[in-house]
């Protein structure tokens, strides 16, 4: 029986969240993409371009119902429609994908068996819409359910016991993964005062951070459940001493939790173990990096051949570019630096100058546009990425790939520790994890779980989807940026004598207390407010607190706080 504190689920995230619905919008998505393809083939028949007779709807609608369908078993045989996180939902696109080239296959099969008759033209347009739309439609939904999350109204309600290293991993994971259901309550702990805030930014286009806040310990959590309709219980080993596992075990029994065990082993991360299976005994082993001769090689010449194109079809706006620079009068156009690539290789990257010229070589990188020492026309090339196209030669010289772990400077790189070296065991990439991570207003090697994974499981196919997620976030990039200049413009025009801000004015939503984080310790970030009561158990944090607030940054990161935009 639900224990007596559970909340009935908001009916929206219910909705949202449910594998018929999912499973209903990929069949929506089918029919709609041979809508489309259809009425696009009778349009060319009626022009005179293909010259066929206009078709049956009925015949090609019972098609695309008939593919609908392969495809609804497809995805549910590739997992779909299962609970899973993956690194930056990856893993969704791929089995979209996957899932579409498998359905075309086995459709193509049927046909070549029944000997059936259909325009070519129709199906392959088709199945190339449906792979977008599929895509699309499920990247909304993963919108839906991110706002649904951090409004606390989305499937199953956790509380983390252990605001360690692991805990706060675990959290930034749950955070930043909305489709697997799960809204983070907030902590206990024993050893940490309540009122503490443990904070994570859920994207990185949008300069908000998801807060939770320290509830009180163990102790506590009865109360907590009934309080907060807690449904799920996950306990990081780093936090509870092992004798107390039965006693815990027994308390979310109690309680009507699900319990988990986030393990950690001394300084091995928890991303850094994985579970094998050993005759029905579950083993713990770190992850070892495969060898991979055949992919190296491949790899080399996929980045050869896609740079060359690259650097052929944007060679206008390398000669706009360059104009643009000389006469703003700005120094020479590329700018190079000292970077440290695989095995600790020093070379020199190469970009489009967008800092005026007299801005030290090494001075701390802008934290956003608005830094006065970017010219007019490198905000320009910044907001649209345009200022790393020079490292495509980069990559035909062989320092860098296309995909692979952004390079850092050889000072930083000094003071790595073994597990940090790590991210030298791959060639640097223009593009990569954490690139495209929330995390990327962070040092880089700040957050290695995403160098590392990559490097762990590097593949062609790996390297093809973090090269179109990293088309669609430069999309969105481009167009939240364009959006909000627009608006900027329309209000200057509207009140000349407003003052509009350059940066983000921040979420609509705000914890009640202003907060701001500090240093990052072994507990997490706390904010300096509520520390002044962490100490009053009558002052606990309310559940209004799990909100979202902005995410102030001084003007710029210190040197050692290297961070995505780089001179």
């Amino acid at each position: 029986e639900p224990h007596a504190g559970a909340r009935h689920k908001p009916i929206i995230g219910a909705i949202v969240s449910s594998n018929l619905v999912r499973a209903a919008a990929d069949m929506l998505a089918v029919l709609a993409a041979f809508a489309i393809s259809f009425h696009m083939y009778v349009r060319l028949v009626r022009l005179d371009i293909v010259e066929r007779t206009v078709p049956s709807l009925t015949t090609y609608l019972a098609m695309a119902i008939v593919i609908g369908l392969i495809s609804l078993v497809t995805f549910w045989y590739l997992g779909s429609y299962h609970e899973r996180a993956s690194v930056l939902n990856l893993w969704e696109l791929h089995s979209a994908v996957k899932g579409h080239v498998l359905t075309a296959a086995f459709f193509f099969a049927i046909l070549f068996i029944v000997n059936a008759k259909f325009s070519r033209i129709i199906i392959g347009n088709g199945l190339v819409i449906a792979l977008v739309i599929t895509v699309l439609q499920r990247r909304v939904f993963a919108g839906a359910q991110r706002s649904l999350q951090v409004s606390g109204e989305l499937g199953r309600r956790v509380l983390i016991y252990g605001c360690g290293e692991a805990g706060t991993l675990l959290m930034k994971k749950i955070v930043q993964s909305p489709h697997i259901g799960r809204t983070v309550v907030g902590f206990i702990d024993d050893s940490v005062p309540r009122g503490g805030m443990i904070d994570c930014r859920i994207t990185q286009t949008d300069q908000t951070v998801f807060c939770a806040p320290v509830l009180g310990t163990l102790r506590d959590l009865r109360s907590l459940v009934h309080q907060h309709g807690v449904d799920e219980l996950f306990v990081t080993t780093a936090a509870a001493d092992a004798n107390r596992f039965p006693e815990i075990l027994d308390l979310a029994q109690e309680c009507g939790l699900q319990v988990a065990f986030v393990p950690q082993l001394g300084d091995i991360r928890v991303d850094q173990l994985h579970v094998e299976d050993l005759s029905a005994i579950p083993v713990l082993r770190p992850h070892v990096v495969p060898s991979r001769p055949l992919y190296l090689v491949t790899k080399r010449a996929v980045d050869v051949t896609v740079a060359s194109l690259l650097l052929t079809l944007t060679s206008p706006i390398w000669i706009a570019a360059a104009i643009a620079i000389r006469l703003s009068g700005s120094g020479s156009v590329l700018f190079s630096q000292s970077r440290v690539g695989i095995h600790g290789k020093v070379f020199k990257i190469l970009k489009f100058r967008t800092m005026r010229h007299d801005t030290p070589t090494y001075a701390p990188s802008p934290v956003d546009d608005s830094d006065p020492r970017i010219t007019s026309i490198g905000r320009v090339l910044r907001t649209a990425g345009l200022d790393e196209l020079p490292q495509l030669i980069n990559v035909i010289r062989g320092d860098m790939s296309l995909v692979g772990p952004r390079p850092e400077m050889q000072f930083i790189v000094d003071k790595y520790t073994p597990l940090e070296r790590q991210r030298l065991w791959a060639k640097p990439g223009i593009t990569g994890l954490w690139q495209l991570s929330a995390d990327r207003v962070d040092a880089i090697h700040v957050n290695l779980e995403y160098d590392l994974h990559y490097i762990r499981h590097q593949s062609l196919i790996f390297d093809a989807l973090i090269l179109l997620e990293t088309l669609f976030f430069t999309i969105e990039v481009v167009t939240k940026k364009s959006v909000d200049a627009l608006r900027r413009a329309f209000r200057r025009q509207r009140d000349p004598s407003t003052v509009v801000p350059l940066l983000p004015t921040g979420p609509r939503l705000h914890s009640p207390t202003p907060l701001r984080a500090v240093g990052d310790d072994a507990v997490g970030r706390i904010s300096r407010a509520h520390q002044q009561t962490a100490h009053s158990p009558d002052r606990a944090v309310p559940h209004s607190a799990l909100q979202v607030r902005p995410d102030f940054k001084p003007p710029y990161h210190h040197h050692n706080a290297f961070t995505s935009k780089e001179q």
